[in-house]
């Protein structure tokens, strides 16, 4: 009976110890898992970081790309009118010289001399 009681109570430390250990290894998976969620948690952290930077970068650029349309397109008016201001003045001009050349011609034939 001793025996017996000793191998009983032998099978219950082995339960016991297999439990434990069971429950041992249960936990250090745990506290592994928790650590790899821990890094990655830092990563992705250090990724939205990155990401927010960047996206303000763009958002900079963006004011800059629209600062630099703005400063084009009154670039582009400012040079149509003048060179519409040019041309009108030219045309202006060889009107005029057109008038004088064919007045100095008239008057150097005779044409349009009073008698």
């Amino acid at each position: 009976k001793e025996k017996r009681d000793s191998l009983s109570s032998s099978v219950r430390s082995a339960k016991e110890l297999q439990e434990h250990s069971h429950i041992e290894l249960q936990r250090e998976s745990f506290v592994s898992s928790i650590t790899s969620l821990a890094a990655m948690q830092d990563t992705t952290l250090t990724k939205v970081s990155t990401m927010a930077t960047t996206v303000n970068e763009l958002r900079e650029k963006q004011v800059e790309v629209k600062t630099i349309t703005t400063l084009v397109a009154e670039l582009k008016d400012t040079i149509v009118t003048d060179v519409k201001l040019m041309v009108t003045e030219l045309k202006d001009s060889i009107a005029t010289d057109m008038k004088t050349v064919s007045t100095t011609d008239r008057k150097s034939v005779g044409v349009g001399k009073e008698c």
